[in-house]
């Protein structure tokens, strides 16, 4: 069985939650998001089921390579 694929997204305007919701259609995992927005990215964490929420696209990205 494969490991689904994770993915994480910067930034959760309109566009961060249409890429959010592909990539769950997908079967990938949605292991992270961040937004400058902190309360924004917080909200779509929760209502799209994101594992990890990051206030700095930098720590996302690092957190995705590590």
């Amino acid at each position: 069985m494969r490991t689904p694929l994770g993915v994480g997204i910067i930034g959760g305007g309109f566009i961060g939650g249409v890429h959010a919701r592909a990539a769950r259609l997908t079967g990938s995992r949605l292991v992270g998001i961040a937004d400058a927005l902190g309360s924004r990215a917080v909200a779509l964490a929760e209502q799209l089921g994101f594992e990890k929420v990051f206030e700095q696209a930098h720590d996302l990205i690092i957190y995705l390579v590590m």
